[in-house]
């Protein structure tokens, strides 16, 4: 029997890697360093920003990747740079501060490198079952007075860009400039279906309807769904 192998150990902090008073046991300090010296890779999976977890980084220095805010940011600690980062659309924003505003609910943004609050807001997080957090959050947030006006202008938070259009790399400059998209479209085989299959109701239904179309009357028509 082939022996199991685990490379990557992903913890979460708060209720797991974290005791309710927000510490962590030795003994977990102790077994993450094992885990580390066997080969096995841990990393911090959690919510949390990436300054939430600075107090805990002299503890844990075994640790060198953090997976934060909920997977949107990708972060080595060691080099103190961001892998990967998911921004909010900013076509998203007024809907978030409507329903926030809506609710009464306590906004956070979680940037590659800050934690941003309202400074209102975090005198009474106990109002927001938060209170445990209180303290990290005086002492790792920025405290601003606009939510709304410091999320207009932070482009770590709000992402208006679009994904680039995937263009046919073998379309020549000559063509059409819808030959290229027209390409990709039909390159993927359930757009080809698709298209096929609208073809085919179409078709039907010209015959049903005396077939005005001379060559929808054949019977070499794309008949049944055969050619799906």
């Amino acid at each position: 029997m082939e022996q199991f192998c685990c490379r990557l150990a992903a913890i979460d902090m708060d209720g797991t890697l974290l005791r309710p008073d927000k510490t962590i046991h030795p003994d977990t300090i102790r077994d993450l360093q094992a885990a580390k010296d066997a080969g096995i890779e841990p990393v911090y999976c959690t919510g949390r920003g990436v300054p939430e977890l600075k107090p805990y980084l002299p503890l844990l220095p075994m640790m060198r990747y953090a997976i934060c805010n909920s997977g949107a940011v990708i972060y080595d600690l060691a080099e103190a740079k961001c892998l990967h980062s998911s921004a909010v659309r900013a076509r998203y924003l007024p809907r978030i501060l409507a329903e926030a505003a809506r609710y009464g609910a306590m906004l956070h943004y979680l940037t590659g490198g800050e934690s941003i609050v309202s400074a209102q807001d975090i005198t009474h997080m106990a109002d927001f079952h938060m209170g445990v957090y209180q303290p990290l959050f005086l002492s790792a947030a920025r405290q601003v007075a606009d939510m709304a006006a410091e999320a207009s202008s932070c482009s770590a938070i709000i992402s208006g860009r679009r994904k680039p259009r995937w263009r046919s790399p073998r379309r020549a400059s000559a063509r059409p400039a819808g030959c290229g998209r027209w390409r990709a479209f039909w390159a993927f085989p359930w757009n080809r279906r698709w298209a096929l299959a609208i073809l085919t109701t179409i078709l039907r239904f010209c015959r049903l309807r005396a077939a005005p179309w001379p060559w929808a009357t054949r019977s070499s028509t794309f008949s049944g769904c055969a050619i799906l």
